[in-house]
């Protein structure tokens, strides 16, 4: 064997090693969940993935099998493999088409990894399994027969036996013969589509998009959007000879699925919302085709102040229309904009809905028309909230106006000095602009409001550029911290003094997360009433080195002590906290201890039931 031959093979061994590794229980847990990994698994004990065959490398996927799997029906399942990608599968079940990751992948899985590893991958045929499985197999088989038959004895009635049989069912079934109102709706449509006769078409989609439930339950949407998608191929044929007349229908189509949508609930599917969606692509087709008049604003505004969704995109229906349209768009956006300040002097007392919209709605209209000297003086002369300045900033910002955003961030940081936005924009023109000492007088304000990591690194940071000794000013942050930390006195027994106990939190994060200083942070949550959060205990302990697994152990158990008293099964989170105790325990300690937990939790047996044996 050639050098080249040898490193393929190797190559080639540690790629099924990597497959192997990648097919783990635990990853085909994470993949599919607890329970679909155990019926996986049944599936896969019965024998029931049959003809496996290996994918041909593509540059999707390294390795990969294909198979059949016996389920209630034959599907057909993959899974496949790439370095950077891990696992990828498909089945053509109804698990596998919603892209999860189903029972007959986690069967193929497990079957590819026994095969890889020469039998040993853990799959054990199981007799009773496999006996379940020819059962399930040849049941289904049977149902399939049956219906086959079913279907060919169907197929040979006469036509007028099988019309007298539909008609008796929609008599009894509302939905049948909602059906049967929709196959006679586009009858009458085709008849007057070959005849020319479009109002025969408005009356058959109009009998398309009744409600005759009322309130739509979620599982009545899908119906009815299935029958209301049937309208679309008539205003098509319409639209290919007339598309104004087109136009007109899809306007009182979306009038009509405007008032079903009224009393409609389709949270689950979004079904009713979809079918706004496709009249308004057909609509737009129909404008392209033929633009309106300019009276049709009107009509589409009309739609517009309908719509419960507001889903319809205006300026791009206005586009369609023709540039005639477009501008007269934007005229009324202006006009409309002019009426409400004029009939709503000063500034507002509240937020107002009707006047963010129409402001917003104008001044996109002034972006997009490139018309920068408009859009700030509205935005200067309409700002009265914290929003709003924050975008005129922003807009000055990113057209590289340093001055005005300095000048429209100072003084909205006046008006506003408590807003997390016109905070951040002055700092950033303070930062920006070189003005270091008023960025650090502001960092400090933000530190002491919000003590995090993030922010005491921020602080430094603005420390140095405005020149201060840097030891001296993290010690005054220090102190500062030390000085505003939360003292409380507390007696656990009656009769007995009471203890003191401070809350060292911040000082912890600080040396954790931006000093890097694990040593000084031990030392202080190893103080006499010296109290942290859990989350900064667990962190120190983690970053404990090994040869600190007595200090790391007792921050685990002081978790572990704080914590049990309010646990719930499953206890997982204790239980955690019991694992990694135990990892940095030696063996004579780690005995000791599970046994004292053994005792003194013993009528907690969910909680025993999961400790580890030793």
């Amino acid at each position: 064997m050639s050098e080249k031959e040898r490193w393929a093979a190797e190559r080639a061994q540690a790629q099924v090693q990597q497959v192997i590794k990648d097919l783990s229980d635990q990853t085909l847990r994470d993949f599919a969940g607890n329970k679909v990994f155990a019926r996986g698994k049944a599936y896969a004990a019965s024998g029931a993935v049959q003809d496996l065959q290996d994918l041909p490398p593509t540059p999707d996927h390294l390795m990969g099998v294909q198979s059949t799997v016996h389920g209630t029906e034959l599907y057909t399942t993959e899974i496949w493999w790439l370095p950077d990608d891990d696992l990828n599968g498909d089945c053509d079940c109804p698990q596998g088409q919603e892209a999860y990751f189903c029972k007959h992948q986690v069967a193929l899985a497990l079957v590819w990894r026994s095969r890889m590893s020469g039998g040993g991958g853990g799959v054990r045929l199981d007799p009773a399994a496999q006996k379940k499985m020819h059962a399930t197999a040849k049941r289904a088989q049977t149902q399939a027969q049956n219906k086959a038959a079913l279907r060919a004895f169907v197929q040979a009635q006469s036509a007028a036996d099988l019309a007298e049989r539909l008609w008796r069912w929609a008599e009894q079934d509302h939905d049948a013969m909602a059906e049967i109102k929709a196959w006679h709706s586009q009858a009458q449509a085709q008849q007057g589509l070959a005849s020319g006769d479009v109002r025969a078409v408005q009356t058959a989609i109009r009998d398309l998009l009744k409600n005759t439930k009322g309130y739509l339950e979620p599982r009545d949407c899908a119906a009815y959007q299935r029958r209301a998608e049937q309208a679309f191929p008539l205003i098509e044929s319409v639209r290919q000879s007339a598309p104004s007349q087109a136009r007109a229908l899809c306007e009182d189509m979306l009038m009509r699925i405007y008032k079903v949508g009224e009393t409609a609930d389709d949270s689950w599917g979004g079904e009713i919302g979809d079918l706004v969606l496709r009249t308004l692509e057909v609509l737009m087709a129909c404008l392209q085709a033929e633009p309106p008049p300019p009276s049709w604003l009107k009509t589409w505004l009309t739609l517009k102040e309908k719509d419960p969704w507001g889903l319809g995109d205006t300026h791009a229906l206005m586009q369609a229309a023709g540039p005639g349209m477009a501008k007269a768009y934007s005229e009324h956006l202006a006009r409309d904009w002019l009426t409400w300040q004029t009939r709503n002097p000063g500034p507002p007392k509240d937020w107002d809905a009707g006047r963010s919209a129409k402001r917003e709605a104008y001044l996109q209209d002034l972006a997009r028309q490139g018309d920068d000297a408009s859009a700030l003086e509205v935005m200067r002369a309409s700002a009265h909230n914290a929003g709003e300045w924050h975008t005129l900033v922003q807009w000055c910002e990113a057209r590289k106006r340093w001055r005005e955003a300095f000048d429209f961030a100072q003084k909205a940081y006046k008006l506003f000095p408590q807003d997390w936005r016109t905070e951040a924009d002055m700092l950033t023109a303070y930062e920006r602009d070189g003005w270091d000492a008023e960025a650090l007088a502001l960092h400090r304000v933000r530190l002491e409001r919000s003590p995090s990591a993030e922010n005491y690194r921020a602080t430094l940071k603005a420390a140095q550029a405005a020149g201060q000794d840097l030891p001296a000013y993290r010690q005054a942050l220090m102190d500062w911290a030390q000085a505003n930390e939360h003292k409380t006195e507390r007696s656990f027994m009656r009769g007995k003094a009471a203890e003191s106990f401070t809350d060292v939190s911040v000082r912890v994060r600080w040396y954790l997360d931006a000093e890097k200083a694990p040593q000084t942070a031990l030392a202080l949550v190893q103080q006499p009433g010296a109290r942290c959060e859990a989350q900064l205990l667990l962190a120190l302990a983690q970053k404990l080195p090994t040869s600190q697994d007595l200090e790391a152990v007792a921050i685990f158990q002081r978790l572990f002590e704080g914590t049990m008293p309010r646990a719930q099964a499953p206890y997982a989170e204790v239980l955690d906290l019991v694992r990694q105790t135990l990892d940095r325990m030696v063996p004579e300690q780690r005995a000791q201890w599970l046994a004292s937990l053994r005792s003194q939790y013993k009528a907690k047996r969910n909680f025993i039931r999961e400790l580890p044996v030793s």
